[in-house]
């Protein structure tokens, strides 16, 4: 990268949470159905970003006209 920084490749769920408005139980189903990959390092638990992007291009918003 350019400027210097790394890309996370694994993000908090609360991160998780903001980038798609999502409530904390929500956020938490998704992982626990495995919507989207993540782990547990200890207490924590991190989501992969390339996951989670990957579940946001399966499941575009479609509109139905109304």
């Amino acid at each position: 990268m350019e400027d210097g920084q790394v890309k996370p490749i694994w993000i908090t769920v609360d991160e998780m949470r903001n980038r798609l408005s999502l409530s904390k139980g929500k956020a938490f189903d998704m992982v626990a159905s495995g919507e989207v990959e993540a782990i547990r390092v200890g207490r924590a638990v991190r989501v992969n970003l390339e996951s989670l992007q990957r579940f946001i291009a399966a499941n575009p918003y479609k509109s139905d006209g109304s």
